[in-house]
């Protein structure tokens, strides 16, 4: 796919290049996949960086990753023409997820409570009030929070709430003042 030269300075430090070509065609194949959705906001989109932070929590390795993208099996949903090369595409966050926990080499029967604080971006102490009140479920009754947590719940979450730390910035508020917000305009209750 892409040929990559090591070179070694004096120092012992080393550096990686790559072929112009090679890396064009990368962008081309990942471009040629693209896999537009209908407009539901950005909110579960991902970039190239945080598909590879995701890949990371579940001890997936980086050539893994962007031989999905390159294959079509991982397929970019948009593209930002601001940014170049990898960092331009967008992927869709349940996607690269599910994909992720497919390809793990780790095999998995459940989550920890640091994984799951770590996929959705919350602390671990929020992650435990949801476990708490049900709406993250177990695999089974915990004695530790050592590979307990349902990733299907965890994906559920995901696609079904929205942080109000994400929506407060879009209405000119903080998160803590959200609910006033929601209770003068209408709208859903926020969890």
């Amino acid at each position: 796919m892409i040929t990559i030269h090591q070179r070694y300075s004096d120092g012992g430090a080393s550096t990686w290049q790559f072929r112009r070509r090679s890396v064009e065609h990368l962008l081309e194949s990942i471009r040629g996949n693209l896999c537009p959705t209908p407009s539901q906001g950005t909110a579960n989109n991902l970039s190239f960086h945080g598909a590879c932070a995701l890949c990371g929590r579940f001890g997936t390795k980086l050539h893994t990753l962007i031989a999905a993208m390159a294959s079509g099996t991982i397929k970019p949903i948009g593209i930002d023409d601001t940014k170049k090369g990898l960092q331009a595409f967008q992927f869709d966050h349940g996607d690269v997820h599910d994909w992720c926990l497919a390809a793990s080499p780790i095999p998995r029967q459940g989550m920890t409570i640091y994984e799951v604080a770590a996929t959705l971006n919350m602390k671990h102490e929020v992650v435990a009030k949801l476990i708490e009140s049900g709406i993250i479920r177990l695999l089974a009754e915990p004695t530790t929070w050592l590979k307990n947590i349902d990733p299907a719940s965890v994906h559920t979450f995901y696609d079904t709430y929205v942080a109000t730390a994400k929506i407060a910035p879009s209405l000119n508020t903080s998160p803590t003042k959200l609910p006033g917000v929601r209770d003068k305009c209408g709208g859903p209750s926020f969890r």
